[in-house]
Protein backbone atom coordinates (compact mmCIF):
# COMPACT_ATOMS: atom_id res chain seq x y z
CA UNK A 1 0.00 0.00 0.00
CA UNK A 2 1.18 3.36 -0.99
CA UNK A 3 -0.55 7.09 -0.31
CA UNK A 4 0.94 9.92 -0.96
CA UNK A 5 1.56 12.26 2.54
CA UNK A 6 1.69 8.72 4.19
CA UNK A 7 4.36 6.20 3.25
CA UNK A 8 4.50 3.00 1.87
CA UNK A 9 3.29 -0.14 3.67
CA UNK A 10 4.22 -4.03 2.87
CA UNK A 11 1.75 -6.52 3.96
CA UNK A 12 2.49 -10.24 3.88
CA UNK A 13 -0.20 -11.72 2.17
CA UNK A 14 -0.94 -13.78 5.50
CA UNK A 15 -0.94 -10.90 7.53
CA UNK A 16 1.36 -11.75 9.52
CA UNK A 17 4.49 -8.76 9.40
CA UNK A 18 3.92 -5.46 7.91
CA UNK A 19 6.91 -3.22 6.95
CA UNK A 20 6.38 0.65 7.01
CA UNK A 21 8.47 3.81 5.84
CA UNK A 22 7.24 6.94 6.29
CA UNK A 23 7.03 9.43 3.17
CA UNK A 24 9.17 12.80 3.95
CA UNK A 25 7.10 16.12 4.76
CA UNK A 26 5.04 18.27 7.18
CA UNK A 27 2.88 15.66 7.04
CA UNK A 28 4.05 12.87 7.33
CA UNK A 29 4.67 12.34 11.24
CA UNK A 30 0.57 12.37 11.90
CA UNK A 31 -0.56 10.91 8.10
CA UNK A 32 1.26 7.83 8.66
CA UNK A 33 0.24 6.87 11.78
CA UNK A 34 -2.99 7.75 11.06
CA UNK A 35 -2.72 5.46 8.01
CA UNK A 36 -1.36 2.53 9.65
CA UNK A 37 -3.61 2.35 12.50
CA UNK A 38 -7.17 3.08 10.48
CA UNK A 39 -5.92 1.12 6.99
CA UNK A 40 -3.30 -0.93 7.20
CA UNK A 41 -3.41 -2.99 10.82
CA UNK A 42 -7.28 -3.20 10.40
CA UNK A 43 -6.72 -5.03 7.03
CA UNK A 44 -3.92 -7.20 8.45
CA UNK A 45 -6.18 -8.16 11.39
CA UNK A 46 -8.67 -9.45 8.45
CA UNK A 47 -6.13 -11.42 6.83
CA UNK A 48 -5.66 -12.85 9.76
CA UNK A 49 -9.02 -13.86 10.53
CA UNK A 50 -9.73 -11.55 13.02
CA UNK A 51 -13.12 -9.62 13.10
CA UNK A 52 -12.49 -5.60 13.60
CA UNK A 53 -15.13 -3.43 14.97
CA UNK A 54 -14.99 0.09 16.35
CA UNK A 55 -16.00 -0.33 20.07
CA UNK A 56 -15.38 0.74 23.60
CA UNK A 57 -16.12 -1.01 26.81
CA UNK A 58 -15.70 0.38 29.93
CA UNK A 59 -14.85 -2.00 33.47
CA UNK A 60 -16.62 -1.40 36.55
CA UNK A 61 -17.44 -3.21 39.62
CA UNK A 62 -16.63 -6.45 37.93
CA UNK A 63 -19.35 -5.40 35.04
CA UNK A 64 -18.74 -4.06 31.90
CA UNK A 65 -20.74 -2.05 29.45
CA UNK A 66 -19.63 -2.04 25.31
CA UNK A 67 -20.77 0.26 22.67
CA UNK A 68 -20.09 -0.90 18.50
CA UNK A 69 -20.76 1.71 15.99
CA UNK A 70 -19.54 2.67 12.30
CA UNK A 71 -16.64 4.40 12.15
CA UNK A 72 -17.15 8.11 12.89
CA UNK A 73 -19.62 7.67 15.74
CA UNK A 74 -18.55 7.76 18.61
Amino acid sequence: MRGDSYGRFLLAADGSSLLCSREPGPLADASWEAFLLNQALPLAALLRGHEVLHASAVALGGRAAAVLAPSGGG
